[in-house]
């Protein structure tokens, strides 16, 4: 009987005694760590493509060359993507491509066929028509291909004018691949105006390589 007293004892004053601890050092509670959602953002897509050179002090002449946009006849086209590294029949990679409607584009193989207009003129001279049809020869032996013609101006002249003349120039060069027997469906054409110069000077060696029109090739879409 003493033994369950004394039991009894011990267990209310260690009852008494951990009763007194919890009193004296309360548990603080804690917090919780939010949960982190972060916004990401992402890179929106580029606008269509512009080029402009910034005119000097006075008033340009009303005519002659001079365009800061892109432009002309199929303009909103535009270059459309970069392609991947392509392959040929060795299976080496070959240098990306820029592409045109979805076709890649060869800037280099008609680089001796570009022809060059009089200031202020959109007609073929009759010494670049053998140039015109060179290219239209090649075309005619490669019919999955495309052309596109990028009409240029010298920095001379209004902004709004020279874009209209780049792209006489581009279209000029068209009907002139057209009469060689290449549809007109196969050809696209852009007005660059002043912004992509052949070469920088302002002196009329400069003036006249400026004023031109390029070929360019637009290869068969990837399967």
């Amino acid at each position: 009987m003493k033994s369950i007293s004394k039991l009894v004892l011990v267990l209310g004053l260690s009852l008494a005694v951990s009763l007194l601890t919890s009193c004296k050092n309360p548990k603080t509670p804690t917090s919780s760590i939010p949960k982190l959602d972060p916004k990401i953002s992402q890179a929106g897509t580029t606008g269509p493509l512009t080029g402009s050179r910034n005119q000097g002090a006075g008033t340009a002449p009303a005519t002659g060359d001079r365009s800061g946009s892109f432009g002309g006849n199929d303009a909103s086209s535009g270059v459309d993507s970069v392609e991947g590294v392509n392959f040929d029949e060795s299976g080496i990679g070959q240098a990306s491509r820029e592409s045109f409607e979805g076709r890649p584009m060869d800037t280099e193989i008609f680089k001796a066929n570009t022809v060059h207009f009089d200031f202020d003129s959109s007609a073929i001279r009759p010494s670049d028509k053998s140039n015109v049809t060179a290219v239209a020869d090649y075309l005619k032996a490669h019919g999955d291909c495309y052309l596109l013609i990028d009409g240029h101006c010298d920095e001379r002249g209004t902004e709004e004018y020279n874009q209209a003349l780049g792209e006489r120039r581009a279209l000029s060069a068209r009907e002139a691949i057209t009469k060689e027997g290449i549809q007109a469906g196969r050809v696209r054409t852009r007005s660059w105006g002043e912004a992509k110069p052949a070469a920088i000077g302002a002196d009329e060696s400069s003036y006249a390589q400026n004023r031109r029109g390029e070929f360019i090739l637009l290869l068969p879409k990837a399967e």
